[in-house]
């Protein structure tokens, strides 16, 4: 008996899984499909990767369009006044819509990631649209909206803009889709507002490397080793990181000398140059995974100054694998309410006195969070609700709903302690 098949239409190349977004799609997406044939269908920016290719190959047909950055940037200025996004118009193309709807036809699934492909669903028949399970990853709409003011200048009117139209755009296509999910449930309410669904979506948290716990013993007299990890060319870790260095590490490190900052990934020149001067910085680059490993024993404290974004940080739930208790912006925090087990283990802070005082709270119970960030009912509940097992099963019985095999998958994976 031939393989279902299931139509993978993205806009990132998800290989190698290099970043979160992409790390999500290729590990809990396709990875947990293999039971169907998995063609890969993507329209980007990027330029053809040959290892993605290869590997997205051996799964079934791959096909890969890369628009050449002018006709990206003419399809946004011809339709600059639509009421769509720009980035749903951006990556639009008639003839590559044909193509799609062509695969769509012969797929027994489609997932699709995220609505910047809107464009190409908008036309879908309804025999078509049952197939399609619609990630819409965070809320782009909600990123924009809450954290238009960190952007430049030059960029807060454009992106408050974007983030106005694709609220009324995330509205109108949850309603199109029988089967939507959605990172967090935050984002959740947020694409609902206002709306009357007959059903939401489906919330399915983001996914981690179920990595080991790494113990770093605690010295009184010794350094204090704080760390963050991240693409610093992503807008939001930018941001955060450029707002902590330059307005809370200095002041916090007057107080407390004996803090040491690691900054784990890859980093422009420019970022490492602006803040060249301060003390109790270093600049790892891109670590690979064993050494990676041997830095984070000797780290004690996770901190995430990323203070823009929606969904939930996956970087704060992979430090908290790693046995680390974290200290985190509160902005961008708010999703920690809907998981009372891990409040007690992510301090939240907005100022400099907020900072200081939730590492003196750490370190006066150190040894005790960190027992517990090691005990087995955490760690069963990080495995349970953000695993790549326990993410892609939720992606299995979507896909499995929609050829008949079971029941539709339940409305909510987020699992609160008791």
């Amino acid at each position: 008996m031939a393989k279902r098949r299931a139509l993978v239409f993205l806009h990132k190349q998800p290989y190698p899984p290099s970043d979160s977004t992409k790390f999500r799609v290729y590990h809990s997406v396709i990875e947990q499909l293999a039971e169907y044939q998995r063609d890969v269908f993507i329209v980007t920016w990027e330029k053809a990767n040959p290892a993605a290719s290869a590997q997205l190959r051996s799964n079934g047909q791959f096909e890969c369009y890369s628009l050449p950055l002018w006709q990206v940037c003419l399809n946004i200025l011809k339709r600059a006044f639509s009421l769509r996004p720009w980035q749903v118009e951006m990556l639009y193309d008639p003839a590559i819509e044909q193509r799609f709807r062509a695969l769509a036809e012969e797929a027994d699934v489609i997932y699709v990631h995220t609505l910047r492909l809107g464009r190409y669903l908008e036309k879908l028949p309804l025999s078509l649209r049952r197939k399609v399970i619609l990630d819409l990853n965070d809320s782009i709409a909600r990123h924009y909206v809450r954290g238009w003011r960190s952007y430049p200048l030059a960029l807060r009117l454009p992106v408050l803009l974007e983030g106005i139209k694709f609220r009324r755009y995330e509205r109108a296509m949850v309603k199109r889709f029988e089967h939507v999910t959605i990172v967090g449930e935050d984002d959740c309410a947020y694409v609902t507002a206002g709306t009357e669904h007959k059903r939401r979506p489906v919330v399915i948290n983001t996914a981690v490397p179920s990595r080991q716990s790494y113990p770093a013993q605690l010295d009184a007299e010794g350094e204090l080793n704080l760390y963050f990890l991240g693409n610093y060319r992503y807008f939001p870790n930018r941001e955060g990181i450029e707002w902590f260095l330059g307005k809370i590490w200095p002041r916090l490190t007057a107080q407390i000398p004996r803090l040491r900052f690691y900054l784990i990934g890859d980093a422009p020149a420019s970022l490492r140059r602006r803040f060249r001067a301060l003390e109790g910085i270093e600049w790892t680059g891109f670590l690979p995974e064993e050494e990676l490993e041997a830095l984070l024993e000797r780290m004690h404290i996770f901190i995430s100054p990323v203070r823009i974004g929606a969904g939930i940080q996956g970087k704060i739930i992979e430090a908290l694998f790693a046995g680390k208790p974290v200290i985190a912006a509160e902005e961008a925090t708010l999703w920690v309410r809907h998981f009372p087990m891990l409040e007690r283990l992510i301090s939240r802070a907005s100022d400099v006195p907020s900072w200081k005082g939730a590492l003196e709270q750490i370190l006066a119970h150190y040894d005790e969070l960190c027992a517990e960030l090691r005990s087995e009912q955490v760690r069963s509940f990080l495995e349970c609700s953000f695993s790549i097992q326990s993410v892609g099963a939720h992606y299995r019985r979507l896909a499995d709903a929609i050829i008949g095999r079971m029941p539709p998958a339940p409305q909510t994976t987020s699992t609160s302690a008791r």
